[in-house]
């Protein structure tokens, strides 16, 4: 008996389909891909290094890298860095206490240090004084220089009217010996003194003369770095208006008019027990309130916290045993009297 077409189509469907050439290629290349990451495990051997360590000529130590400085002691320096940080500062150190500043060299070479190689190098207090030994230096050795006034300025330059006061020209010099020798040899009677009258007058003048001076015929010294002025004779800051001595007599009087305020201050005030802040009590009672938010006794300057719990001082007029009330108390505090 021949098979129904219904039983041919199944058994056509349930033949296996033919796969894809594209598909077939795919499966092919699944089946020889090398495993995933993630399946696939290794350990990585790590050797732990050990770090750097160089031995310090100066102090014959073996030290890590990180006790030598990065830099050489100076930029002419031609040496490794063989000398630790302790022992350069300890170096700049003791060289300050037996040479000059401007000597200051190398613990490993003649090289000389400069102020920013001093810096780097050493301590602050060292460095310091360093630097003010510098500068007094320079001030001595260069004619005419002159530092700035300006605490927050650390530059100086060349005055010019200090310049010809430390090196005359040689014509002065010339004209100086010829005076000299002119007078040596001179017979004739020396002109007799002016009288004291003459001087007073002529006193007189040069104070009025020296209140008419303008700005433009005083010295002033500006700097070049911050633009500071600064007035030469009298080595202060510039006193537009005045002159040197209207100028001192203004400080004077100010100087004088803050001490006797502080005089003031220390007779009719006292300091707060907390903040310390100078409080006047210009009457009233005895108890103070201060900003900070303390309250205390103006006569033993005890609070009123410590009052409450153990009294007031015993010099006190509102001390136990003197048989006075403080209003301002607690009604528990030591030494109150009762109250009728």
């Amino acid at each position: 008996m021949a098979p129904s077409a219904a039983t041919r189509n199944h058994a056509v469907a349930a033949q296996p389909q033919p796969l894809r050439r594209s598909a077939r290629f795919q499966t092919a290349a699944a089946a020889q891909a090398p495993p995933k990451p993630d399946d696939e495990f290794r350990i990585l051997k790590t050797t732990n290094r050990k770090p750097e360590r160089y031995d310090c000529t100066t102090c014959d130590r073996n030290l890590s890298a990180s006790s030598f400085p990065k830099y050489l002691p100076t930029d002419k320096c031609k040496h490794l860095i063989n000398t630790c940080k302790a022992c350069t500062k300890q170096h700049i150190a003791m060289m300050m206490d037996s040479v000059t500043y401007d000597k200051l060299a190398c613990p490993e070479c003649p090289q000389l240090l400069t102020n920013a190689d001093v810096k780097r190098e050493a301590s602050k207090d060292v460095y310091k004084r360093y630097d003010e030994l510098e500068r007094r230096g320079i001030s001595e050795k260069v004619p005419g220089w002159r530092w700035c006034l300006n605490p927050n300025c650390r530059g100086g330059q060349v005055h010019k009217s200090l310049l010809k006061q430390q090196e005359p020209t040689e014509q002065d010099a010339v004209t100086a010996g010829a005076k000299k020798d002119e007078k040596v040899s001179s017979k004739e009677p020396q002109t007799k003194r002016p009288s004291k009258a003459k001087k007073i007058v002529r006193f007189f003048v040069d104070l009025t003369s020296a209140n008419l001076v303008d700005e433009k015929d005083q010295d002033i010294f500006t700097c070049n770095t911050c633009g500071h002025r600064a007035c030469v004779p009298c080595d202060r800051p510039f006193h537009d208006g005045e002159t040197c001595a209207q100028y001192k007599a203004r400080l004077d009087q100010a100087e004088a008019n803050s001490e006797k305020s502080q005089k003031t201050i220390e007779k009719y005030c006292k300091p707060c027990p907390k903040c310390g802040k100078k409080i006047e009590k210009n009457g009233g009672c005895d108890a103070m309130y201060c900003p900070c938010g303390e309250r205390f006794c103006w006569l033993c300057l005890v609070p009123y916290t410590t009052i409450n719990a153990t009294g007031h001082a015993k010099d006190c007029r509102y001390a136990a045993g003197n048989n006075r009330f403080d209003p301002h108390a607690g009604p528990g505090a030591p030494g109150q009297p009762a109250l009728w």
